[in-house]
């Protein structure tokens, strides 16, 4: 495992003021406060975008294949209530992680120290896809599954989720992290951030 060097410039620009994200990232044009995201595939950079680049990078073809606009789409999982057992067979040691699709699977765990990432074995890989049916619907480098799994199972969810939210939720662990569990203000700031997924979700489709 090693620290995620991709993810670091959002976690330390997430606190910044209003005028820093004045611009778009990529033709310089006003954007308002609450505006779209693109990433940079290569860089695994998110970057503020204007209504108009957003529109362009849509297409997977758009500008080489460079940026794409990271999608909007939050999908609840249905019945997602792995036992023990299954659930090791995906080998995510912790209670709350975002799974990317690259050439493969990778995981990444969010902490008070930044986010570490563990690319998921051959066999867990399938285990996930068996498990979460959701997962094959995951567009590569934009999206991914946010699994928040208390220990035991109890009340765990999975999310289809637009790459930011993910970036949101590591910046929000760094600011709330308290002792070595995180404490009751971490615990309690995630909860109201999956709570909000819950609200924004679509179900996912039988």
């Amino acid at each position: 495992m090693k620290p995620l060097r991709a993810l670091m410039p959002f976690a330390r620009r997430a606190p910044q003021r209003r005028e820093d994200h004045a611009r778009c990232e990529l033709c310089g044009a006003p954007v308002a406060e609450r505006h779209a995201h693109v990433i940079a595939l290569e860089r695994h950079e998110l970057q503020c975008a204007c209504t108009a680049c957003a529109v362009l990078f849509r297409d997977a073809h758009a500008g080489n294949g460079r940026y794409r606009t990271v999608p909007a789409r939050v999908i609840a999982a249905r019945n997602f209530l792995p036992g023990d057992a299954d659930w090791a067979r995906v080998e995510i040691p912790v209670q709350l992680a975002f799974v990317v699709r690259r050439e493969g699977w990778i995981a990444f765990y969010p902490s008070p120290a930044g986010t570490v990432e563990a690319p998921l074995s051959e066999a867990a890989a399938e285990a996930l896809s068996s498990l979460v049916p959701l997962s094959a619907k995951v567009e590569p480098g934009v999206e991914a599954l946010l699994i928040h799994r208390p220990r035991g199972g109890a009340n765990a969810r999975c999310h289809l989720v637009p790459i930011d939210a993910c970036y949101e939720l590591v910046a929000l662990v760094r600011r709330h992290w308290r002792g070595f569990d995180g404490g009751d203000e971490a615990r309690a700031a995630i909860e109201t951030f999956i709570a909000r997924l819950d609200r924004a979700a679509e179900v996912e489709k039988p």
